[in-house]
């Protein structure tokens, strides 16, 4: 079985080496992106099976970007996104207009973390269809 390709989309270059080193840990191969324009290049050039990330812009004021979601969502519309988030209130926006496999709020429980990752693996997980992220814009 192929190793399953995680991008990780973090501007805080500690949190995105603790999550490269606990999913290597778990046989993940990690790619990170520290922005979006990073993110959307490697997108580019090559398929991740999975998208986590803070929906944070480098060097912007430290608050939840949505249009940060709207534009990797385009690019990544193959791919589960978990947002990783120290704001509560990103919760309600789960699914439909996101398109967000996943919500975990931080701090986080790495074990949770974990099985919200493995989750996004199972064929029924939340997945795009392309059309719909072009609708939106």
């Amino acid at each position: 079985m192929a190793t399953k390709a995680i991008l990780v989309v973090d501007p805080d270059e500690g949190m995105a080496e603790f999550l490269t080193q606990l999913l290597e840990q778990e046989d993940y191969r990690v790619v990170v992106a520290e922005c979006l324009r990073n993110a959307v290049a490697r997108l580019s050039k090559a398929h991740f099976d999975l998208i986590i990330t803070e929906a944070l812009e480098q060097g912007q004021p430290y608050m939840f970007d949505p249009a940060f979601l709207s534009e990797l969502r385009l690019v990544a519309y193959h791919s589960p996104i978990i947002l990783c988030s120290i704001y509560p209130s990103t919760e309600y926006i789960r699914a439909p207009e996101f398109g967000l496999a996943e919500v975990v709020n931080k701090p986080f429980d790495i074990d949770e973390l974990l099985r919200k990752v493995g989750n996004c693996y199972r064929p029924n997980c939340f997945r795009v269809n392309r059309q719909d992220c072009l609708s939106t814009k």
